[in-house]
């Protein structure tokens, strides 16, 4: 499952954030939801000697790192568009005369374009 979402960077590129999840989705969420309820169910515990004010900055330290833990999970990959180059495309042919792939040109003795002489 693939998710992008385009973000604007200038006129000739655009940048694309790519979701491939390294696990199944379901798992994910399931693996989300359980966390949320653990965090819940921990912060319901309070230990008397921690002020208010430290095991909120506990609780917001243990979310951000199940959160990002969960974030690196879905893998996320940022994906760049280049333009192409500007003017006509160049097309390359190669024509192998050495015997080992045989050519139509090569075997009646034609000259190939670039001046060599076909095996004959």
């Amino acid at each position: 499952m693939t998710r992008e979402t385009p973000v604007p960077r200038s006129v000739n590129s655009m940048i694309h954030w790519s979701v491939e999840p390294l696990i199944p989705t379901s798992l994910w969420l399931a693996l989300a939801i359980l966390a949320a309820v653990l965090i819940v169910v921990y912060a319901m515990r309070k230990p008397a000697i921690v002020t208010r004010r430290r095991w909120m900055a506990i609780l917001s330290l243990m979310s951000i790192a199940i959160s990002l833990v969960l974030a690196l999970l879905l893998n996320p990959i940022r994906i760049e568009d280049i333009p192409p180059p500007a003017g006509k495309p160049l097309l390359t042919v190669l024509v192998d005369c050495d015997g080992k792939h045989e050519h139509a040109r090569c075997r009646r003795g034609h000259a190939l374009p670039g001046g060599s002489q076909g095996r004959q």
